[in-house]
């Protein structure tokens, strides 16, 4: 008998209710979910139909975009947060803002 919240930190972040040693729930980390070091996290619907239709990416382009780079990745061209805190250190503002997220 355990009750916790089980959370796996990665390229994307899933996180899992559980009690009595079983699952209540699950995230998609690919699809939903908290913003992650590659993951663009829940995104809002309408601009996400608006950005399907406009010719800008094929649908390949637009799905490796949000499952390997959205997230950190997307705003500070890394997802490793070794060095993200490196930066933090050295006094990076955008850095600590978006890794504060």
């Amino acid at each position: 008998d355990i009750n916790l919240v089980l959370v796996h930190l990665g390229g994307g972040i899933s996180v899992t209710p559980m009690a009595g040693g079983r699952m209540l729930d699950v995230n998609d980390a690919n699809e939903m979910g908290p913003f992650s070091p590659e993951r663009s996290g829940g995104l809002p619907s309408g601009d996400l139909i608006d950005l399907c239709f406009s010719g800008k990416y094929t649908e390949d382009e637009l799905r490796r975009k949000i499952v390997r780079s959205s997230g950190l990745s997307a705003y500070l061209g890394t997802n490793d947060g070794l060095e993200i805190e490196r930066r933090i250190s050295a006094g990076d503002q955008k850095a600590q803002l978006i890794y504060k997220a």
